[in-house]
């Protein structure tokens, strides 16, 4: 189970990265086809990739939680890391399809307000979900904050 929880989250850093990088690609490009096709690529990274990797990063930390001496709500760290993952899979599930969808409808729009939100939040997501699982990561190692009590 940790195997899979750690390959889970590896892989989702791996998909945030390369979304992010995409993403940037977005900005200063002047072909619609390109910009397109990245939002499109994005949206395949999401939902074949993305989606799963995050899901099942939530799962097997679900269940590691509760077959490790750790418990879900025995160390901050632990329920930290437990509300990040719940935000992201969340962000991910919820915000990515609405940008994606507009900039796939804007993408022919340079300039407009519409494209560059969809092309700001896609930037803006990859970066939250690194963050998040860096932040997770450092938990992981360091377990700092002690003990909830009861």
């Amino acid at each position: 189970m940790l195997f899979a929880h750690v390959l889970l989250s590896v892989g989702w850093v791996g998909l945030s990265a390369t979304s992010l990088v995409l993403a940037v690609v977005t900005f200063g490009q002047s072909n619609t086809a390109i910009r397109r096709g990245v939002f499109e690529f994005v949206e395949l990274l999401s939902v074949v990739l993305g989606r799963p990797a995050a899901i099942g990063a939530l799962v097997t930390g679900l269940v590691l939680s509760f077959g490790t001496k750790w418990g879900l709500f025995r160390y901050y760290w632990v329920l930290i890391k437990f509300v990040l993952l719940i935000v992201m899979v969340a962000a991910a599930i919820v915000l990515t399809p609405g940008f994606v969808a507009d900039g796939i409808a804007h993408a022919g729009q340079p300039g407009s307000a519409e494209l560059a939100t969809a092309q700001w939040g896609i930037v803006l997501l990859p970066i939250g979900h690194l963050v998040g699982l860096v932040v997770s990561t450092l938990l992981s190692v360091y377990k700092p904050g002690g003990r909830i009590r009861k």
